[in-house]
């Protein structure tokens, strides 16, 4: 009991930062504490993964409050120093983190081509094939599962299955010598060690956005601004965006660290243009 009523606490203090300091759209803050209820047992489950994620990259002494910043200085002094030692000609950027966190944003501004997912579900109203995905039915993708023309596989109970082309990569590599590809982390690892196993010429990196702290108040009132902005249901993006599922996402870090993959993360703020020159500076994107 002690503990909900300091994450209740520790809620309303920081949505009281947000308004001091404007942070975000009064109207957007106002749904977010109306939702408090559902909103708070979220928060400290992402808590508690950053516990764990903290532990898994040896950042015993840091405070929660501090650790995107400091997940961010290890891993890029990594992803940098290999970068610079590298010899591979080619460079695919794999981009993953929340929803809210500014993914879609940065790749925007990145300007790189982006290598599309192949998949089964049907195309939602404002999709079109050759441009979001590429659409198949369900007998074509297993055809060329079975001739091995994935890099990764991925099923999704309820939404069908999801493939990364070696043929949609290669097409990316004849416009760029870098390539995007926007996956969750899990599947971003499998073409890691597809492309460690079939290209040697071929440098990867799975690029993990996050907020600063608190992560889920900054999300939650992302979410809610774009809830407004699109008369959508905040509820429903809350269960769709940030839970369980994320949650997972997130920790399955904590094992692609342990197995060699190649992790960098950034946190965004407001100010998507700083971090996409970051990156660009990283991976000497002209």
């Amino acid at each position: 009991m002690e503990k909900i009523k300091k994450e209740v606490d520790i809620f309303k203090q920081d949505l009281n930062y947000f308004r001091t300091n404007q942070t975000y759209p009064t109207q957007a803050i106002n749904l977010v504490e109306r939702h408090q209820e559902q909103l708070v047992p979220i928060l400290g489950n992402w808590n508690n993964a950053l516990t764990r994620i903290k532990l898994a990259f040896n950042l015993d002494n840091s405070s929660l409050e501090t650790l995107p910043t400091k997940l961010h200085q290890i891993t890029f002094e990594k992803v940098k120093n290999d970068l610079e030692k590298s010899s591979k000609n080619r460079i695919v950027i794999g981009i993953a983190g929340p929803g809210a966190c500014g993914k879609g944003s940065l790749v925007e501004s990145l300007n790189l081509p982006k290598v599309l997912n192949t998949t089964t579900r049907p195309p939602r109203s404002y999709e079109i094939d050759n441009l979001h995905y590429h659409f198949v039915n369900d007998s074509i993708f297993h055809k060329m599962e079975a001739c091995h023309e994935f890099l990764s596989v991925t099923p999704r109970p309820g939404r069908g299955f999801y493939g990364v082309e070696k043929k949609s990569l290669e097409n990316t590599f004849s416009q760029s010598k870098m390539a995007i590809i926007e996956e969750n982390p899990d599947t971003l690892f499998k073409i890691q060690q597809s492309l460690e196993k079939d290209r040697k010429s071929t440098y990867f990196s799975i690029n993990y956005i996050l907020p600063p702290q608190p992560i889920i108040l900054h999300l939650a009132t992302r979410l809610a601004k774009r809830s407004i902005e699109t008369n959508g249901n905040f509820l429903d993006s809350i269960d769709n965006t940030l839970g369980q599922r994320q949650i997972d996402e997130f920790e399955s870090l904590i094992d692609i660290n342990k197995n060699g993959g190649n992790i960098c993360f950034f946190v965004v703020d407001n100010n998507i243009d700083q971090i996409a020159s970051i990156i660009k500076n990283t991976y000497k994107i002209s």
